[in-house]
């Protein structure tokens, strides 16, 4: 089959997908965060840690659903309608807003991994580092940090690049290695590595401490309502392997493309190797859309809140009395 057919293919498969599916995503993830954000702030969550990095990611979350799939969206229906690609001042501004809100939302989820670690733990000194306090800590931290590490992308992007994945898109071989780099270990690789560890030893305390209560009648290790706490855990352990298993291909693609960056390669190789780019990297925003969906599936306690503000709504609608 001729090249330049594929190429045609492939442009149309990522012109029907940025037209249809990142609208359909875009409207999950308004919807759904703005639901995190109403629920994460009744009384019986507001007051536990997890809640708090639930609550800042559905914040953050919500910036990321409309600053990323907004332009694709727009790029779907009309590619001369999205200034960020030719804009430059647009362009820095918005990659800079993509890449710093995606680090915070992916070191809070790690973060509320580490506190699900240390409520469950059977070390009385460790549960008491599970506070709202340090929570509040963290989370201003991690928002420095994470603004300060991204602020490169002002030197590094522009609009209107030529022969990238993207228009918007790095200025030189030394950003684009800096930022790939950066991309695959600060937002993916790093902050997974501490999600996966920290939920295996809280995996790990939880079936430790059902022995332990077994084998006694003192619920003396359970510092909160056990079932607020089993839910948030369930909760997280899900969010965490989908946030996995869909920001790993493109860590494992950027990481691909920055090893070979130095290597000839034919036309159809750098088609095929844009269209996976495009594709992988709207996988990544899916978790930042749908984890309102995962934690009204897996989490009984965020259900039931769910329910209760949905009847205290019902009070306020005419068309109910």
């Amino acid at each position: 089959m001729d090249v330049f057919v594929i190429a045609n293919r492939l442009e149309t498969a990522t012109q029907q997908i940025n037209r249809y599916l990142t609208i359909f995503l875009l409207l999950l993830g308004v919807i759904g965060n703005l639901c995190n954000c109403v629920i994460f702030t009744q009384r019986n969550l507001r007051s536990n840690p997890c809640s708090v990095y639930f609550l800042a990611v559905a914040i953050i979350n919500l910036v990321v659903c409309i600053a990323t799939l907004t332009p694709r969206s727009i790029d779907g229906w009309n590619k001369n309608a999205d200034l960020v690609e030719t804009v430059s001042v647009l362009c820095r501004l918005l990659m800079y807003l993509v890449f710093s809100t995606r680090c915070i939302a992916s070191w809070f989820i790690a973060f509320a991994s580490v506190d699900r670690y240390l409520v469950s733990s059977p070390n009385i000194h460790r549960r008491q580092m599970s506070t709202l306090k340090n929570a509040y800590l963290c989370i201003i931290l991690i928002c420095i940090l994470s603004f300060l590490v991204w602020i490169a992308i002002f030197f590094c992007f522009d609009a209107n690049q030529i022969g990238t994945p993207i228009k918007c898109y790095t200025t030189s071989d030394v950003c684009q290695m800096y930022i790939n780099l950066a991309h695959a270990f600060l937002i993916v690789i790093l902050p997974i590595l501490v999600m996966l560890l920290f939920g295996f030893w809280t995996i790990a305390n939880i079936r430790q401490r059902r022995r332990i209560v077994e084998n006694s009648t003192s619920e003396q290790i359970v510092p909160r309502n056990r079932r607020s706490e089993s839910s948030l855990t369930i909760m997280l352990l899900l969010q965490v392997f989908i946030v996995t298993l869909l920001s790993l291909p493109f860590a494992v693609m950027i990481l691909y493309i920055t090893w070979t960056f130095y290597y000839e390669k034919s036309l159809l190789q750098q088609i095929i190797e844009g269209f996976l780019f495009n594709m992988f990297l709207l996988m990544i925003f899916v978790p930042n859309c749908i984890s309102f969906y995962l934690y009204t599936l897996s989490g009984s306690v965020f259900r039931q809140t769910f329910i209760d503000v949905g009847k205290k709504l019902k009070r306020y609608l005419p068309w109910y009395h």
